[in-house]
Order: structure tokens, then C-alpha cells, then sequence
């Protein structure tokens, strides 16, 4: 099979573009997550369920939702 000049860096920035979709996707969710803590009376489960969240991630957000920035 002939490689072609330059494959490795497409290949490479291909990756480099799925980990950027991964991190906007999970911001999404986060968003979405604490939005819902804060117009809703789901419990942690439920929001983790719409969400594809974690139970412990939606109670750290629970924490954070007075604040600015979240930290996860």
C-alpha cells in the first residue's frame, strides 16, 4: 500500500478535531445539565439520564450553579 506525503498529519489533525467535537459536546451537556437544575425540580439521576451526564457530575454542577464558571 503506498502512503501518501502528508497522510500521518491529516490523520493526526483528524484527531486533533475529534477531541475538540468531544470537549464542545461535553460543554453541551454540562450547559444543558445546569440549566435544568436551575428551571427544574429533577433529581441529580434524571438530569444525568437526559443528559449522558454522570449522577456525580450533575451534583458538581449542582454546586456550581451560582457561580460564573463551572469546574468539572
Amino acid at each position: 500500500m503506498r502512503r501518501e506525503v502528508g497522510e500521518g498529519k491529516i490523520m493526526g489533525h483528524c484527531k486533533v478535531i475529534e477531541d475538540m467535537l468531544d470537549e464542545v459536546r461535553y460543554n453541551a451537556k454540562c450547559e444543558m445539565a445546569l440549566n435544568m437544575l436551575k428551571i427544574t425540580n429533577l433529581s441529580f439521576a434524571d438530569i444525568a439520564e437526559v443528559t449522558e451526564l454522570t449522577v456525580d457530575e450533575v451534583e458538581k454542577i449542582s454546586k456550581d450553579v451560582n457561580k460564573e464558571k463551572i469546574y468539572i
